[in-house]
């Protein structure tokens, strides 16, 4: 289940899934007791990774879904997913701003497309490249 994707931040699933607003208010109730308790595993994400002039555009994260979280059908027009996540150069992926700036709007999943799927067009998209992976135990 993908609710919540920062950088090392510490908040448990439930209180991230009341945060992000993205399942039905009644839903959320049942669900809480059972994902206060799951808190996301640190991340991977290491600063000195980063060229210190892409500092302020490492907040791009790979989801491939809509504004609302879901995913597209594969009936809709384009690719937003890299072509099934084995694509390393031709295609495009739905990218969204773990910060929730730029892009349009406030969706932290879904703010814009990238420009190919190396990672060379992930960075010229305005990433830094990196793909954000994360489980709840």
């Amino acid at each position: 289940m993908c609710l919540l994707c920062c950088a090392n931040v510490q908040m448990n699933m439930g209180d991230a899934m009341t945060r992000a607003e993205v399942f039905h208010v009644d839903l959320q109730r049942k669900l809480y007791p059972h994902m206060r308790h799951m808190v996301p595993l640190p991340s991977v994400y290491v600063p000195d990774f980063i060229a210190a002039n892409q500092a302020g555009r490492a907040n791009n994260i790979l989801t491939g879904s809509k504004n609302d979280g879901t995913a597209y059908f594969p009936w809709q027009k384009g690719d937003h997913t890299c072509s099934n996540w084995t694509s390393n150069g031709e295609g495009a992926a739905t990218v969204g701003h773990h910060d929730r700036h730029g892009g349009g709007n406030v969706s932290w999943n879904a703010a814009h497309d990238s420009r190919g799927c190396s990672a060379a067009a992930l960075v010229s998209t305005g990433g830094a490249g990196f793909l954000y992976c994360f489980a709840a135990d």
